[in-house]
Order: C-alpha cells, then structure tokens, then sequence
C-alpha cells in the first residue's frame, strides 16, 4: 500500500511540474538584415523558421530561449520580466536577444554581434518578427 501511495504521489508531481510549462509553437513571420559583403554592409533577407518557446510561470525557460538564439549553453541566457506590461527578454553575451509578450504571443529577436568587429569578416546582423500559439 505504501509503495503504491508514494507512485501515486510521484505521477502526481510529476503532472502538476509538466503542467507549469506551457510550450509555443512559434513561426518566424518575416526576417531580414545585414551581410558583410566586399567590404560593406548589404541587405539580405533570412529563411523564416519554426522554434518551441516554453513559457514557465511569468517567463521563458533558459532551455528554450537558448534553443531559439541558438546559444550551445542555456546558462549563458538571461531572461528578465518587465513588471510594467509582462514583456519577457532574453540576453545572451555573444550579443542575441529574444523579446517576446505573452498577452498577444509576438515577439522578436536580432543578432548584432557583428556590428562591433573591425575585422574584415564580420558576422551576419539580423532581426526576426515571430508569431506563437499554444501547442
């Protein structure tokens, strides 16, 4: 009776930690930005995408919004809620950001790392509308 007692209570747990995070399926509606070409900066568009956002409580998880910037470490993402309208943002240092608002589910997200490199190679900057619904 006892082991069944402490099964039941697991699954429980378990169900109720499963449904604290609410998972988005997410579509980039359009995406553009700048390519290092020649010497100069050209404009480019980007292949639109799909990603999953996983909202957990008020926020994102690190999981996720790294998935989506496409940091290698979660723990390199930062993510912050802003009090005033809800909005959540997500840093990580090699100079992405994630914003997204979960009263209408858009958001946005841009790479600007490049724009400081006085190297001749300069990585790729860009910018990305995306739209989420539940999934």
């Amino acid at each position: 009776m006892r082991k069944a007692l402490t099964l039941l209570m697991t699954f429980l747990c378990a169900n109720v930690a499963l449904a604290q995070n609410k998972p988005l399926a997410c579509q980039v509606d359009a995406s553009a930005g700048l390519k290092w070409e020649n010497g100069q900066w050209k404009t480019a568009r980007f292949i639109e995408g799909k990603f999953i956002l996983v909202l957990q409580g008020n926020t994102l998880t690190k999981e996720s919004a790294a998935k989506a910037l496409g940091v290698p470490y979660p723990d390199l993402v930062t993510c912050s809620v802003y009090e005033y309208d809800k909005r959540i943002t997500c840093t990580d240092p090699s100079g992405g950001n994630l914003i997204f608002q979960p009263k209408n589910l858009k958001g946005g997200m841009s790479e600007l790392l490049g724009s400081l490199s006085q190297s001749s190679d300069r990585d790729t900057i860009n910018v990305s509308a995306f739209t989420c619904q539940p999934y």
